[in-house]
């Protein structure tokens, strides 16, 4: 019974790394889990889901931040150019047409 226990709870485990990848788990693996090993550490395998959820949910954000800070970047680097362009054929001008 002992070895039996411990195969399926290798299992929940690999199905909670493989489902943890996007895809609900189901409230049957929860109650499964719950009877199989007890409430604490069910407890703990749910935080360490919702955690993972928040992780990814966290790096997809940060990921379209970073998309739009280089973007934001580029334009003011284009525009910094143009101000620099401008501001040396004004000393130019100013240097040419003051004789």
């Amino acid at each position: 019974r002992r070895g039996a226990e411990r195969s399926w709870l290798i299992k929940t485990i690999g199905s909670l790394f493989i489902l943890s990848k996007g895809v609900m788990i189901h409230m049957e693996v929860w109650l499964q889990l719950v009877t199989s090993v007890g409430f604490p550490i069910a407890a703990c395998f749910a935080l360490w889901y919702y955690m993972l959820q928040l992780l990814n949910e966290h790096k997809q954000e940060l990921s379209e931040q970073r998309q739009e800070h280089r973007e934001e970047v580029k334009a003011l680097r284009v525009s910094l150019e143009a101000n620099t362009e401008a501001l040396i054929e004004l000393k130019e001008y100013i240097k040419n047409g003051a004789n």
